[in-house]
């Protein structure tokens, strides 16, 4: 019923998969467990052996037969580790029950994720993540994953059967979630809620035992009008897709919200999902193509879609999606790829979960629930939008009524009230802001720490080939409030200074997903700063400007980014997006990540890395070069960063130079300017 992704996934277990499904295939023999190495008939290639507890197993699979290539996938996929104590060095060496050998050569799995667990009688412990070592699936892995109790609206919907579905949190007795989670599939008929129906709100990894935030669940209500329901009227029709495919679930006791339990208010009426932002979050524990399992929580951004790029009615070869009835009103199509641009799309797992929209005053609404997807099986060998078509996903706004007379009214005490892709600012406090254009070059954002001096990141003004040659025609523009509407007053440069040692790290790289290349706009240089020196200072009260920090004054553990979208058809007025702040070594674990995508960032003492809070991750909708603004000793704002690198649209950390570690450089440039 979903279609599948690269990007959201789950699993039910710590086992690889299924093996004994895939050891009665034709393809393979699973032998039995000995002592000795196993060896494999002569016709057959020994794909991988399983140590468990000293004892041995194989896998035995026909040469170049898909049981080979799913047995190489499943010897190879990520995995969660068991609940381990705290000092656990690397819960991923130790913690996995078994060991695997590969083509002859052990299996090295390193941490990904990290999360904390209970491992009974209230002593705490850590699960993680973990995938093979150097592979594409550990550098994609971490970019996935979402930060502990970033969407604390997420239920994790446990059904017998090891079934799961997502939810989102309504109100403190019910739970929003897709109608098929508790159909079954076969007889249509609605299932019977016991023992075995189970909520679990406020985590992050779906194995971590949090009692207090596990609700039974005691009532299941589907939309009365449930296509895939028995008695639906075109239930015996040749050709039928899901529709009204809303549903509530009721949990035994009134839900508990604090700082990580929240509901997620509904998109409002005559809601327009396109009008405010070009993308949506989606978030779900859902199978992926090749991690067979994840325990994480997962997100990511996803094109949405015009009702003409998705619904092609009564032409099956004319779209990605075809109906024989027009319900398109009720339905919103997110992801694949369009116009040769490809996004993330839901996954098995992922049914029930939420899309969450930017409303019209910037807050994150549940727009979409998760309803299913067409088939991508074809998608990396045709890589065009016909064979990766989108996941859909029932337009919340469209079940008012039923929303309102299953599950009665939301409580906005209880709700994450946050904004999405940025809150738009303006006003006195923001003059810091300017916004840099060139002849050459491409726009960019800037700080004025001066009345005269702008900082901004070097890519901004020069090539970054270690030649120091500038763009032509640099000007910087103050009073901006939106970049499309051409406001704001022109201020001559007198004079431009690179950092020492400016240059661009290795060349634009692309990486292939499912057959499609997907280009990463963002190039990371070294020593990414640039002073820019006014003919004539902007009139600006000293109160509005950030301090430049002293050369011990870091980032604290949170920040202010400030930056014009661009390219964009829902306005380019100046936003502020927060961003969480992470220690070096954190840091560092992450950028490893690009390692296997060929760019080396280190993190050095130049370097912050920057999560933004509450996103589907590192969205490259903004001009580089803004300032990151932090607290300093003092409580006053310090300009303790500017944005230099993001790889976009994956939820890796976005990169800030840390303006402590050159502040000498740019008080001696200024002196001397």
């Amino acid at each position: 019923m979903e279609s599948k992704s690269f990007f959201l996934a789950t699993s039910s277990g710590i086992l690889l998969l299924s093996l004994a499904a895939i050891a009665n295939a034709s393809d393979c023999i699973f032998t039995d467990w000995a002592q000795d190495a196993p060896t494999c008939e002569a016709d057959t290639n020994l794909v991988f052996e399983m140590v468990v507890f000293n004892e041995r197993s194989a896998s035995c699979c026909k040469p170049g037969s898909a049981g080979e290539k799913e047995m190489e996938e499943s010897a190879t996929s990520c995995r969660v580790s068991r609940c381990v104590p705290r000092s656990q060095a690397d819960p991923c060496s130790t913690a996995l029950p078994y060991e695997t050998f590969y083509k002859g050569k052990k299996v090295i799995y390193e941490e990904v994720n990290r999360e904390s667990c209970t491992m009974g009688l209230g002593s705490q412990g850590v699960a993680a993540y973990c995938c093979r070592k150097g592979s594409l699936e550990s550098a994609l892995a971490s970019k996935m994953g979402a930060e502990p109790h970033e969407f604390p609206h997420m239920a994790l919907i446990k059904l017998p059967g090891d079934q799961q579905c997502g939810g989102t949190i309504y109100n403190k007795r019910w739970i929003m979630t897709a109608a098929h989670c508790i159909v079954d599939r076969g007889s249509r008929k609605l299932r019977t809620p016991n023992n075995g129906w189970r909520a679990k709100v406020g985590r992050n990894v779906g194995s971590t035992e949090m009692r207090e935030n596990d609700y039974k669940i005691i009532r299941a209500i589907p939309h009365p009008e449930f296509s895939k329901l028995e008695g639906h009227p075109n239930l015996e029709a040749e050709f039928v897709l899901t529709f009204n495919d809303a549903a509530f679930l009721e949990v035994d006791r009134d839900i508990v919200f604090g700082p990580n339990v929240k509901a997620l208010p509904i998109a409002p009426a005559g809601f327009d999902e396109l009008k405010y932002a070009d993308t949506a979050v989606i978030v779900g524990w859902g199978i992926t193509d090749t991690l067979q399992i994840s325990e994480n929580l997962l997100k990511a951004n996803a094109i949405i879609r015009s009702d003409k790029a998705c619904f092609i009615l009564n032409d099956v070869e004319a779209g990605p999606h075809f109906f024989q009835f027009n319900r398109t009103e009720q339905l919103i199509c997110v992801g694949g790829i369009l116009d040769g641009k490809w996004s993330n799309t839901a996954g098995e797992g992922d049914s029930g979960g939420p899309a969450i929209c930017r409303d019209a005053n910037g807050f994150a609404v549940l727009c979409g629930i998760t309803s299913y997807g067409g088939s991508d099986q074809n998608c990396s060998k045709y890589n065009n939008e016909l064979h990766c078509p989108p996941s859909v996903y029932v337009e919340v706004d469209h079940f008012r009524d039923f929303i309102n007379q299953t599950a009665g009214d939301q409580d906005e005490s209880t709700f994450h009230k946050v904004h999405l892709y940025g809150e738009v600012v303006s006003g006195p406090e923001y003059e810091h802001q300017v916004h840099i254009t060139s002849k050459t070059g491409k726009s960019c954002g800037g700080t004025l720490i001066t009345p005269d001096t702008v900082i901004t990141a070097g890519q901004c003004v020069a090539v970054g080939d270690g030649s120091g040659k500038t763009h032509s025609g640099v000007e910087v523009w103050s009073g901006v409030q939106d970049i499309s509407s051409g406001s704001g007053k022109l201020h001559a440069v007198k004079s431009i200074v690179l950092a020492e040692g400016f240059n661009r790290s290795g060349e634009e790289i692309d990486i292939g997903i499912q057959g499609n290349r997907i280009r990463i706009t963002d190039q990371y240089h070294n020593n990414d700063l640039a002073v820019i020196k006014l003919k004539e200072p902007v009139l600006i009260s000293p109160n509005n400007l950030p301090r430049l920090p002293e050369e011990d004054e870091g980032a604290t553990n949170s920040g202010l980014e400030y930056a014009f979208p661009r390219n964009t058809s829902w306005g380019g007025e100046l936003r502020q997006r927060e961003f969480k702040i992470l220690d070096k070594d954190d840091c560092q674990r992450r950028m490893d990540r690009l390692e296997n995508l060929k760019l080396n960032v280190e993190v050095d003492s130049e370097l912050l890395c920057g999560v933004e809070k509450y996103s589907g991750g590192s969205k490259c909708d903004r001009e580089l070069g803004g300032g990151l603004i932090c607290k300093g000793k003092n409580g006053t704002d310090i300009l303790c960063g500017i944005q230099v690198f993001r790889l976009c649209e994956w939820a890796i950390p976005n990169g800030f130079l840390d303006i402590a570690q050159f502040s000498r450089w740019i008080r001696a440039t200024i002196a001397q300017s």
